[in-house]
């Protein structure tokens, strides 16, 4: 199993395998190199409009991750395809697909 190591908010490094996701691969590893070098011009970073439920909030979130430019929308492009997202804006990218009806 795959374990992501990420740094919490007090400098602790911690690491483990999140529950029901898929193991980090390469892009993973780019997208936190990324986000770490420049957090503070990594738009997301605490920001609802990037999971938001409104389609409204999430065409901006996406319009803002290629004008802003962010250091990252690249390195999250390629994790998102990584690892199949189906829900939130990586890299540009509005993800949401609804379930199909029955």
């Amino acid at each position: 199993m795959d374990h992501a190591q990420t740094e919490t908010a007090e400098g602790d490094r911690v690491s483990g395998a999140l529950p029901n996701w898929p193991p980090a691969g390469p892009a993973h590893a780019d997208l936190f190199t990324a986000i770490a070098t420049q957090p503070e011009r990594v738009p997301c970073s605490g920001a609802d409009e990037w999971t938001s439920d409104g389609p409204e909030d999430r065409l901006w979130a996406a319009m803002y991750c290629i004008s802003a430019p962010c250091p990252a929308v690249n390195a999250c492009q390629e994790a998102a395809d990584e690892f199949g997202a189906k829900w939130g804006v990586w890299g540009g990218v509005d993800r949401f697909r609804r379930a199909r009806p029955r």
